[in-house]
C-alpha cells in the first residue's frame, strides 16, 4: 500500500493513517500541511475512487498518482 506496509496499514485503521500522513506533510516541512492532506484525501477518495469503477487505465494511473500525493510522496 503506497506510504504504509501491510502490517502498518492494518494496524493503524484508516483513522490512524489519517494522522499519521499529517505528520508525513509536516516533517516534509509542505505549506500549510493539514490543508494540503486534506485537499489531497478528497481529490483521492471523492474523485479518483470513484473513477475506478470505469476500467480505463489512465483512471488507475489517476488513483496511484493521488495515492502518492497523499503520502505526501
Amino acid at each position: 500500500m503506497f506510504g504504509f506496509d501491510e502490517e502498518e496499514a492494518e494496524e493503524l485503521g484508516s483513522a490512524g493513517r489519517f494522522e499519521k500522513r499529517i505528520d508525513k506533510f509536516e516533517e516534509k516541512g509542505k505549506w500549510f500541511p493539514r490543508l494540503q492532506h486534506y485537499f489531497w484525501w478528497v481529490i483521492h477518495n471523492a474523485v479518483s475512487h470513484p473513477l475506478l469503477i470505469i476500467p480505463i487505465p489512465m483512471f488507475f494511473a489517476f488513483h496511484d498518482w493521488t495515492s502518492r500525493k497523499i503520502n505526501a510522496e
